[in-house]
């Protein structure tokens, strides 16, 4: 049964497949390692690719929306600190009539291969134009949900970071509560960068909203190694208010305004290391949506940086009502790191 189709041309020098790489002595072969130990690793040294340059696999997700010309800038400007780009664009899967015994095959059947090699040809034109010809990297066509064909690709091969477009909904939608971007991201055991139209290439202000947990730490780590030299990172923490009396005039300093500053110390000081960019903080008191969103009207930041929680990390249940609204809000483009996998190997 038909299933896809990917293009044929073999990748120029510069953008070779995983697999040339790794028959050239390029990549190292322990980059075959399961995805699991490879995000575990990346958890532990601040996802190194971005900063050192050693290649990584990307995969880039083109939808059919305004997003997919950033989306391919971005992804092009992240070669350049190592990244092997495959591109996957998703088809959804038509209705069947009554008969038909899955609309996977329903699809296939309807559509064809000649509909799966016209889309990627023309993604082909899509990336010539968005960063100029000689750029030719791997491009499949598939048909299905795309939240799960994007996870099964990812998966597939061995991919350190997915790009995707994200947009901005209304209120009804925000309602709902999801969509192909926040399921990836909700889903997905690899931190995934949302694009936006006017998305810059480079970033040179980046705010991080944490709670000083392990998936915030990661989403600072490659937040930072992803600014541009001499760039700015601001770190956000947002407590929860707390009723004042009448009498009292200000809130006054307790022991948590110490742990919090003791945080960003600490913080700041692990991000900081061996780069060249000025790390800054801020403290907001309220509503964590609300005040996140006003933090994010001030700083206006190239990049918003978060770690998602799940409240169940076997299951992959959707992200926290936080981290899925200001994805919806879709104002900004947002990176979202997943929580650290537990190593369970040992039990």
């Amino acid at each position: 049964m038909f299933m896809g189709y990917y293009s044929e041309r073999p990748p120029p020098h510069g953008h070779r497949s995983p697999s040339e790489l790794i028959e050239n002595g390029l990549i190292p072969a322990q980059r075959a390692r399961t995805a699991q130990t490879r995000a575990a690793t990346a958890f532990s040294t601040g996802f190194r690719h971005l900063a050192s340059g050693q290649p990584f696999n990307l995969l880039l997700a083109i939808e059919n929306d305004n997003n997919a010309l950033v989306a391919i800038r971005v992804a092009n400007e992240l070669t350049t600190r190592g990244a092997v780009p495959r591109v996957i664009n998703v088809t959804r899967a038509l209705t069947p009539p009554l008969a038909s015994p899955s609309a996977q095959s329903y699809s296939d059947a309807i559509l064809g291969e000649d509909f799966h090699r016209n889309r990627c040809s023309l993604l082909q034109e899509l990336i010539s134009t968005a960063v100029g010809d000689g750029t030719d990297w791997p491009i499949e066509s598939v048909v299905g949900d795309p939240a799960t064909k994007i996870l099964e690709a990812a998966a597939a091969d061995d991919s350190e970071l997915i790009v995707i477009g994200i947009n901005r909904h209304g209120l009804v939608a925000q309602a709902m509560g999801q969509n192909t971007a926040t399921r990836v991201m909700g889903r997905g055991s690899v931190p995934v960068l949302g694009v936006r139209p006017g998305m810059t290439s480079r970033q040179k202000l980046i705010m991080v909203a944490t709670d000083f947990g392990e998936s915030c730490r990661q989403a600072a780590h490659i937040a930072a190694n992803l600014l541009e030299p001499y760039g700015r990172l601001v770190l956000v923490y947002v407590s929860p208010s707390s009723p004042t009396p009448d009498d009292v005039p200000e809130r006054p300093a307790s022991a948590g305004d110490e742990s919090v500053a003791d945080g960003f110390l600490r913080l700041s000081e692990d991000i900081r290391a061996a780069k060249s960019i000025d790390v800054e903080s801020m403290h907001r008191i309220g509503d964590p949506v609300e005040e996140l969103l006003a933090a994010a009207e001030v700083v206006a930041p190239d990049l918003i940086a978060i770690g998602s929680e799940r409240r169940d990390r076997a299951s992959r249940l959707p992200l926290d009502s936080l981290t899925r609204t200001l994805i919806l809000d879709g104002r900004w483009p947002m990176l979202v790191t997943p929580p650290p996998l537990i190593d369970t190997s040992s039990e």
